[in-house]
């Protein structure tokens, strides 16, 4: 969709705009492995986008073994691994930085919202937009502390517009999964997809506008220069 026909742009965080999810199944990955196990990307994508109500690969691993783990300390363990890994790469994807400074830039000339919907907390999206220095360019950041009910449901992306007095019409959601675009098309909103390494095996919905990098959807947006 061109800019000008849009009075607001939500996006994802984790995949879309930030390169956690390689780093995070990687760990999982690992775990898996330990115990002689695969972990498909076709199988770990049924949770990318949000929690592990959706799929769990902690369960998926207790099931395939018929034990049970101290998750605990797996997880503390990994998550120690994907924040030094993270602190190290902390910068975003490519493209998206400057995609974000430009939309900042037009703001200026066209009444536009700019925001942030994740199904991560606020302690980690918040964390990495401000290592970025890009956290005050939105107009609001959604994360799962602020709703009920997680990516699929609509409802991060419908509080997100009622907040911002935006309406879905007008209103282009980005994300990289398919539990993401889902939630924004059942919010009514247009839903644009960029997959990325995990995700790019996936079959996306028909509804959603498919990018292959953001430099492309960047161009798709018809920027003014």
């Amino acid at each position: 969709m061109k800019i000008s026909q849009l009075d607001c742009l939500l996006f994802d965080f984790d995949g879309t705009l930030f390169d956690s999810e390689s780093v995070i199944y990687e760990t999982w990955l690992n775990v898996f492995k330990s115990y002689g196990h695969d972990l498909p990307l076709e199988i770990y994508n049924r949770c990318i986008g949000s929690d592990f109500n959706q799929w769990s690969p902690q369960k998926h691993l207790e099931e395939l073994t018929g034990k049970k783990f101290d998750w605990d300390t797996i997880n503390a363990e990994r998550q120690a691994i994907i924040e030094r890994h993270l602190n190290q790469n902390y910068e975003l994807i490519t493209g998206a930085k400057q995609l974000i400074l430009d939309l900042v830039k037009l703001k200026k000339e066209q009444s536009i919202k700019l925001g942030v919907v994740s199904s991560s907390s606020h302690r980690w999206v918040d964390q990495w937009l401000k290592k970025n220095n890009i956290i005050h360019h939105f107009d609001i950041i959604i994360c799962r502390d602020d709703v009920t009910q997680l990516k699929p449901h609509p409802e991060p992306y419908l509080v997100a517009m009622k907040k911002l007095g935006v309406h879905a019409s007008k209103t282009l959601v980005i994300e990289d999964s398919i539990n993401g675009a889902k939630s924004g098309n059942a919010a009514k909103a247009h839903v644009a997809v960029i997959p990325n390494y995990i995700t790019r095996i996936n079959t996306f919905p028909h509804y959603c506008f498919l990018h292959q990098t953001i430099a492309d959807f960047s161009q798709s947006l018809e920027l003014p220069s």
